[in-house]
């Protein structure tokens, strides 16, 4: 069961000068609202299929935002940004189409794969 396409904005984020670099996956909950946020160790666009753990949502800011983040936590800059018709199945599973599909696969654990 699909809730039907809700056209959304993304960006993908490469987190930096922190122990544990990684990407930033982000998607808005709805057009304005807070962002869906997965870390992933790969360039999740890339990677044939990527593992990622999601964490706190963002806020909407982090669509534009670039540069270091407060109170020493790293730099981020954008790889990749974009629109897409997001979709969430029955069982959880987001698809960004026509680029991701984000699946869960426990509590906090998902894999993302290209389209």
């Amino acid at each position: 069961m699909d809730n039907g396409p809700n056209p959304v904005r993304f960006v993908l984020l490469h987190h930096t000068a922190i122990p544990d670099p990684h990407f930033d996956l982000m998607i808005e909950s709805a057009p304005g609202g807070p962002l869906l946020t997965w870390r992933c160790p790969h360039d999740p666009f890339t990677a044939r299929t990527t593992p990622a753990i999601k964490i706190q949502d963002h806020r909407p800011a982090y669509l534009s935002f670039e540069g270091d983040i407060a109170g020493d936590r790293g730099h981020v800059r954008r790889i990749r940004e974009g629109e897409g018709d997001m979709t969430t199945a029955a069982d959880g599973t987001i698809t960004l189409a026509p680029h991701l599909r984000i699946t869960p696969t426990g509590a906090a654990t998902w894999t993302v794969a290209p389209l």
